[in-house]
């Protein structure tokens, strides 16, 4: 390891071998080192909060949220807004992620927004359509 970090593969010279990150995240069976990207692994963080939002929007912090940020809408539509705080700024970020993996149930249909909810998953020939309007 002390010569991955001060001499490296091809590198004849003394003193500090200057890495890239995006190369020391590479699998160490590829000489890497495997360090995570700290952008995806917050992001990953914050979509589980993002989760435990959803499935509990009876907690204290999910009323306050929804209270200031997103009174009308669904979590999941929710935007940025004006004066955002760092939490919320932070949560935003992780909700595309989790939009990405999320399903609807229809169950007894109440809950369905014709003209909001994406209906065709994505198509053999193509990206799904965003929504049933035309614009």
């Amino acid at each position: 390891m002390n010569a991955f970090w001060w001499r490296g593969h091809g590198f004849k010279g003394k003193g500090i071998r200057w890495l890239n990150w995006s190369d020391l995240c590479v699998p160490k069976s590829l000489v890497g080192m495997w360090f995570r990207k700290f952008r995806d692994f917050n992001i990953a963080m914050l979509g589980k909060h993002v989760w435990r939002l959803l499935k509990q929007p009876e907690s204290l912090v999910s009323k306050i949220l929804k209270a200031r940020n997103f009174p009308k809408d669904d979590m999941l539509e929710a935007s940025l807004g004006n004066n955002p705080s760092l939490i919320w700024r932070s949560i935003v970020a992780a909700i595309p992620t989790v939009r990405e993996g999320v399903l609807h149930r229809v169950g007894d249909g109440s809950s369905i927004r014709v003209c909001k909810d994406k209906w065709i998953l994505k198509a053999i020939g193509g990206d799904r359509p965003e929504n049933l309007l035309a614009d």
